[in-house]
């Protein structure tokens, strides 16, 4: 149900004023209130609600229906639609400095009045549409100055999200990330499951919007590009690629709450957001280019130098050890010198390759020189030589059962723990794992030699 339009009616003829009150009820408008001074009309628009105005320019009292409408538009945006018998000019230029939503000459036509109702108020959704527009324009500036502040991908979504609704009100929103060429579902109001009907939909419409890189809206599912099989939540919906990193999604149970401009919005904030993501992405690419070997991707010895200082304090802070693990490839300037370097660089990756199966999340591998690789296990949860044990055993099944080479793949290990209540320092821990793995890769090739076996 639509709510009737409160009219308030400003004539000091009681005729003209009764005339006007039964056209416009006839035409479903509910008379607010009739008043024949300007004074009155102020005082009424202030404390009542009124949507639009008749005002009749010549008044009784002290104000005329000009001083009137100028004072009620200081406080109120009221559409103001003007009753007059002049029609000089000077009323006229008067007439149009006012907020003039219409301007009727006495004695008026009825027909001539209800269009000029019509129009007033078509007028007046059209100028709150624009205003509407212009604060959503200003919002996105001050949200474009936010996003080029974020630092994390996290803090993008939640601005971007947050903007976006409040340009479009949206119920639910899904946020895909591409990683590895897969488009994966980060963050929104689903919980990922191939047994939800609803999730599996959204994401194939998600699929679609990456592929043709164009966004998209439909404001019901009769519009849908995928039709669906099932019942659904939701009834219009907004997919926005954010340029090759992800889609934005949103949707609402309402069918056509989004529209034309919704979708410019939409596509002006994500412009902004993929301005930030490439940033974002480019500081943490150079960050970890900074700390990696870009061979096996491990973290440099400039990225340890950083680390021992804060593992140190939070070991001793929380009385905990932290295990140190060398290892060293057997060989390779020899696999270099026979099969090249390319080989040489392929053995280092598979070396890392084949520790990285064996360690945790929160152990940390680093690329320490041209052959070794030192590991570093904050707070172990088991014995380091067991954990030694596990990475020769899959060195070992590596050999028998994938290697490429016609060489085997070896290596020596030393690790030691250091203990916060320990008063040796880290570096003579280090020093320690050092000489252990040079004593084991001795012990390696007094074996080998023993078995003729050593090249």
């Amino acid at each position: 149900m639509i709510d009737k339009k409160n009219i308030l009616i400003v004539e000091d003829n009681i005729e003209i004023a009764n005339r006007l009150k039964k056209i416009l009820e006839a035409e479903d408008y509910n008379i607010s209130g009739i008043v024949a001074f300007g004074e009155d009309a102020i005082d009424f628009s202030e404390n009542k609600t009124t949507d639009l105005i008749l005002m009749d320019i010549n008044l009784a009292g002290d104000i005329t229906g000009f001083q009137a409408a100028e004072l009620i538009n200081t406080k109120n945006a009221i559409p103001i639609i003007f009753l007059t018998a002049n029609d000089d000019k000077e009323t006229l230029q008067q007439a149009s400095k006012s907020n003039l939503y219409g301007f009727i000459l006495k004695p008026f036509d009825e027909n001539e009045l209800k269009v000029t109702m019509k129009m007033a108020f078509y007028k007046q959704n059209i100028f709150i549409k624009q205003n509407e527009f212009y604060k959503n324009i200003e919002d996105l500036h001050e949200t474009a100055t936010r996003l080029h502040n974020c630092l994390s991908f996290d803090q993008i979504m939640k601005i971007s999200t947050g903007a976006a609704h409040k340009f479009c009100q949206f119920d639910k929103y899904a946020v895909y990330k591409i990683n590895y060429n897969e488009l994966d579902y980060i963050a929104g109001s689903y919980k990922p499951s191939l047994d939800n009907y609803e999730f599996n939909y959204i994401k194939q419409i998600a699929e679609m919007t990456i592929e043709d890189g164009l966004p998209f809206m439909f404001s019901s599912l009769d519009l849908s590009p995928l039709e669906p099989e099932g019942e659904l939540s939701f009834a219009s919906c907004i997919s926005s690629p954010v340029g090759k990193i992800g889609v934005f999604q949103f949707f609402s149970s309402q069918k056509n709450l989004f529209n034309q401009n919704h979708l410019r919005l939409i596509k002006l904030l994500l412009g902004h957001s993929y301005e930030a993501m490439k940033r974002v992405q480019l500081e943490q690419e150079l960050r970890d280019q900074a700390v990696r070997d870009p061979l096996t991707n491990s973290h440099n010895r400039f990225y340890l130098y950083k680390l021992l200082d804060k593992e140190k304090r939070l070991a001793a802070k929380e009385n905990r050890r932290i295990a140190f693990m060398m290892i060293d490839i057997n060989n390779l300037k020899k696999i270099n010198d026979n099969y090249g370097h390319l080989t040489g660089d392929k053995v280092i990756q598979i070396v890392a390759s084949i520790i990285n199966k064996e360690i945790s999340n929160k152990d940390i591998l680093i690329r320490y020189g041209g052959d070794e690789f030192l590991m570093m296990v904050p707070n172990p949860k088991e014995n380091i030589i067991e954990l030694e044990k596990k990475i020769l055993e899959r060195a070992k099944n590596w050999n028998n059962h994938i290697s490429e080479f016609d060489f085997n793949i070896s290596f020596a290990v030393g690790s030691k723990v250091w203990d916060s209540k320990n008063n040796k320092s880290l570096e003579d821990i280090l020093t320690e794992v050092d000489e252990q793995m040079y004593i084991n890769k001795q012990i390696q090739k007094e074996l080998l030699l023993k078995n003729g076996q050593y090249e």
